[in-house]
């Protein structure tokens, strides 16, 4: 989040490299599975947790310095989370 929020202080000083290397590090989650459980869990099975925060808050703060990102990931995440809290604002 400090990225999309201060990406002067966070993102810019970064070399390339260094910017390759943490965006690969913070979308790392978006290759895993996880089994339904308190990671990742169905509609009605139980609620939300940090993992679908974290991708979502990842992919976005990329989308916003130019970072690699996965748009399906954002909406997917999403539209998880609704189930559990309302619709959202596209981003």
């Amino acid at each position: 989040m400090a990225i999309a929020l201060a990406p002067g202080a966070f993102w810019h000083p970064l070399s390339i490299g260094d910017r390759d290397r943490v965006n690969d590090w913070l979308l790392q989650g978006n290759f895993l599975e996880y089994p339904t459980s308190n990671w990742r869990c169905e509609y009605d099975a139980c609620s939300t947790s940090s993992l679908q925060v974290f991708r979502i808050i990842n992919n976005i703060a990329m989308r916003l310095v130019g970072g690699r990102y996965d748009q399906a990931i954002i909406e997917n995440e999403l539209d998880f989370v609704e189930g559990f809290v309302g619709p959202h604002v596209s981003v």
